[in-house]
Parts: structure tokens; sequence; C-alpha cells
């Protein structure tokens, strides 16, 4: 279900979770930092020892880095089909801590409804 105001719904995920073919072709949410650049291919650390290939349609204006926000489709284990992105500005991702937002986010795809697990 497609919202005109909020867009698309989508999960959002770790690298790890990635490996999991319940998102295979899913829309999703994904945050690291990139570390390697291609002409339409960027690598993003997911900062959970995983590493994500995140490919555009198009080729990239300019070389992309820090900290980036994706929303995609999953195509393969470690690939994301980009369909936007967001680059955090530094001021804020200078204070981002990815280790506890994969914590989050692991904990939160662990359970039916986080939002009523009890303790």
């Amino acid at each position: 279900m497609t919202s005109e105001k909020y867009g698309t719904p989508r999960t959002s995920v770790t690298g790890a979770m990635l490996v999991n073919p319940r998102f295979l072709k899913k829309n999703v949410r994904l945050i690291g930092n990139v570390v390697k650049n291609t002409s339409n291919t960027i690598e993003v650390n997911t900062g959970d020892s995983t590493n994500v290939r995140v490919q555009f349609q198009n080729p990239l204006d300019e070389p992309l880095d820090g900290l980036i926000d994706i929303y995609g489709i999953v195509q393969d284990k470690n690939l994301i089909e980009a369909e936007s992105y967001i680059i955090v500005p530094p001021n804020l991702a200078e204070n981002f801590d990815l280790q506890t937002h994969n914590e989050a986010i692991t904990f939160i795809g662990s359970v039916d409804n986080p939002w009523t697990h009890e303790l």
C-alpha cells in the first residue's frame, strides 16, 4: 500500500538481516557509511560487520561519502537497488550511533510486535 503523503512502507534492516529470504524483493531502508564508489554502485558498511552493495539505475553525478540513508528493493542477500537516498549532514552523522541503531533494528525485527513485547 502506497500513501501519497508518506510513500511506500519500508522495513528498516541491518546488513546482516539481508541474508533472510523474507526481505528478497521487498522495500527496505538501510543506514550505513559509504566505503566505496563506482559509477552506479556504492558499497556501504552497515556497522554490523556487513558491507552491502547499493546499485543505482543511473550513474551518480558525484562520489557519495559519509553516512547515508538508502531506500530501495533487496535484489540479493548483499544487494539493494536504490530508489532514493539521503546523505546525512555531517553535523548529524557525527553523533549518530550506528551500532545502537542496528541493535534497535535487530530487536524490532526479532519479535512479532515490538510495541507490545514484554521484557
